[in-house]
């Protein structure tokens, strides 16, 4: 199996083409059901596995509650254009992730700005 930077140098890549940082999240687990939703693209040989419109709304939510309220990640998340439950079940699954009450916080103040008083 190819690295990241054997695939980089391969198809002259930039050495961040791809963003391992998320690739944390794997000890505490994905959302169920996550690689039955992802999508298969091939490129030249090259084959990704690509995260569903849901599961990008968890990650980002995740990320956002842990961003600054005008930062990359909320935005992303805007353009996701959640639905309520959406949100409510991504909210479930991070807390699953971080369970502090500062986490708490900061991930209410998110649902708060899409209009999401309770949880």
């Amino acid at each position: 199996m190819l690295s990241n930077t054997d695939v980089a140098r391969i198809r002259k890549l930039s050495a961040a083409w791809l963003n391992n940082g998320p690739a944390s999240m794997l000890r505490f687990g994905l959302p169920p059901g996550f690689l039955e939703r992802c999508s298969r693209r091939e490129f030249a040989g090259l084959s990704i596995l690509l995260a569903s419109r849901v599961d990008q709304i968890h990650f980002k939510l995740y990320a956002a509650a842990d961003d600054r309220p005008d930062g990359k990640h909320h935005q992303d998340l805007q353009k996701l254009a959640p639905t309520k439950n959406e949100l409510l079940e991504s909210a479930a699954w991070t807390r699953t992730h971080d369970p502090s009450a500062g986490f708490a916080t900061m991930l209410r103040q998110v649902l708060v700005s899409f209009g999401i008083t309770e949880t």
